[in-house]
């Protein structure tokens, strides 16, 4: 016996094309995206890598798969605005008066932006100052790091600082430089300046200084001790000069001394002269001496005044003049005055 092929009535053949024509296009069906348009921000200007949460499908229908997106999430993206675009596939069914159904293609879009990277912003950093214990030339200081704030967030345990915080800072200007860097990568800078000043201790007076005149006291104050050597700290306390001027030579040698204790080096200038009411200028020279150190300064003479000095006779009494200043920049001028035997 020969098997008959039985067709479908014509008619439902019919109505069920008609049915698919008339089929709604999936009208409540759409593709949410839950971050929306995505703005990153780059490494620099090489741009980075942007990730977003998956997107899916609302309204009828009955989605086939997740939806698919060009470019993917965790793709990389160069700086400026870009475009993905997503599909998805959506079962949509027609029950009455007949079950029919048709795939229909969903399309959405959204934007990924990503800006020009930059490194965090540093606050809180702003000069500072300390002081060094009396006897140091050094300071331990502990001083805060500075916060950093990043729209892309701060890389956990990325701010510090050179030298840090507990450091030894040496007495003067050191540079401290401080870093800090975000999630992405990018970094930032920003420095201050650490201050470190000596202890300044009152030094005893200068036993060949005058004595300065006593200032009268209120009635019920108390005189405060190292008064005088706080308002003068001297920082030279002797000059001296030897017995004889050596002519041949051309040049005087003095000794200077700097007193121990002094908070900062001794340096100023000689300058060597003649005493008396024509008084003749000889030379000078520049001096710097360590606290509690004695050196000689070497002074050279001018032809002119070799030539005048020698032409005087029997002892000739020179004059020495050592000016420096103290610690606030004042000046201060000791002065010795020394006989010698002038030779042609």
């Amino acid at each position: 016996m020969t098997a008959k092929l039985r067709l479908p009535d014509p008619r439902v053949l019919i109505l069920a094309a008609a049915l698919a024509l008339v089929l709604p296009a999936t009208a409540d069906a759409r593709i949410v995206f839950p971050d929306g348009d995505v703005e990153r921000e780059g490494l620099a200007d090489s741009g980075t890598t942007v990730q977003w949460a998956a997107p899916r499908v609302e309204g009828g229908g009955s989605p086939q798969g997740a939806p698919n997106c060009t470019p993917k999430s965790g793709s990389a993206f160069p700086v400026g605005t870009s475009k993905v675009e997503c599909f998805a596939a959506v079962k949509v069914c027609q029950i009455q008066p007949v079950g029919v159904c048709v795939i229909q293609l969903q399309q959405g879009a959204f934007s990924v932006t990503v800006t020009r990277g930059a490194g965090p912003e540093l606050t809180g950093v702003g000069d500072r100052s300390a002081t060094a214990d009396a006897g140091r030339d050094t300071a331990t200081v502990a001083y805060p790091l500075p916060e950093a704030s990043d729209p892309s967030g701060v890389a956990t345990g990325s701010i510090a600082c050179t030298p840090g915080p507990g450091s030894e800072f040496p007495v003067g200007d050191t540079t401290v430089t401080c870093r800090a860097r975000d999630t992405v990568g990018n970094e930032s800078t920003a420095k201050f300046r650490m201050t470190v000043a000596r202890t300044v201790a009152a030094l005893p007076a200068d036993p060949l200084a005058p004595e300065a005149p006593a200032s009268p006291t209120a009635p019920g104050s108390v005189p405060q001790p190292g008064a005088r050597a706080a308002e003068l700290p001297r920082t030279i306390r002797r000059v001296a000069l030897g017995r004889r001027l050596r002519m041949a030579r051309g040049s005087a040698r003095i000794g200077v001394s700097c007193p121990a204790g002094n908070p900062a080096p001794c340096r100023g200038t000689l300058k060597l002269e003649t005493a008396g009411k024509r008084k003749l200028r000889l030379g000078r020279a520049k001096f710097a001496l360590d606290a509690g150190r004695k050196g000689t300064v070497r002074v050279r003479l001018g032809r002119r005044a070799r030539g005048r000095l020698a032409a005087r006779r029997g002892k000739v009494t020179l004059r020495v003049i050592a000016t420096t200043s103290d610690q606030a920049g004042r000046p201060l001028t000791v002065t010795r005055s020394f006989k010698v035997g002038a030779r042609r």
